[in-house]
């Protein structure tokens, strides 16, 4: 088995999936704009900003700052992510500006749910997470950056309501989002 199999198993091996870190080159492009004041989903050797969220402090049971700047890159599990963008959404309602860092899988649950209700900007080829402070090969999936802002919340209750929840078997809002379509944008290489 050659080592670039090898690395790649590694993005999904339980031990080590909450441990990777954003290449620091892209945080810094995101950050140049936003100026990030918390890392919700980070530790003490793979931070991105003085603010940050461990897994001992558990981001999902606690509130999210409001009135703030917020990266999450959380970690890849897609029965975990709908918790992960709910604190997110929450805090964006409070007037945060919410960012995060995902793999694109654009045929789940929660991206229906979730990350359409925000900006979503496609990342053009895969990204090299570090894992312990060295860039491995890169991903073995694509990534999207979701972005929530207040006004993006006021939509949705405005227009949804306050508990919408898209029907994404039957398809009964895509008239709904046709009329409102989202720009995305693509981040460039």
């Amino acid at each position: 088995m050659s080592m670039h199999t090898d690395k790649r198993k590694a993005l999904f091996a339980k031990e080590t999936k909450k441990e990777w870190q954003t290449p620091p080159w892209f945080f810094k492009y995101w950050n140049k704009q936003y100026n990030y004041l918390w890392d919700m989903a980070a530790s003490d050797k793979n931070h991105l900003v003085k603010n940050y969220v461990t897994q001992k402090d558990d981001a999902l049971s606690r509130e999210w700052p409001g009135k703030s700047r917020l990266w999450c890159n959380p970690p890849y599990d897609s029965r975990q992510l709908p918790k992960w963008f709910e604190r997110g959404w929450d805090a964006a309602g409070r007037g945060s500006y919410v960012t995060f860092l995902v793999h694109a899988r654009t045929d789940t649950l929660w991206f229906h749910e979730w990350a359409v209700r925000g900006l979503v900007t496609f990342v053009k080829g895969r990204l090299s997470f570090l894992y312990n402070g060295v860039e491995q090969d890169p991903a073995p999936f694509p990534s999207i950056v979701v972005q929530f802002e207040p006004k993006d919340v006021q939509f949705w209750k405005n227009f949804f309501g306050m508990e919408y929840k898209m029907d994404v078997m039957s398809g009964k809002m895509s008239d709904h989002i046709k009329k409102f379509k989202r720009p995305i944008r693509r981040f460039p290489r």
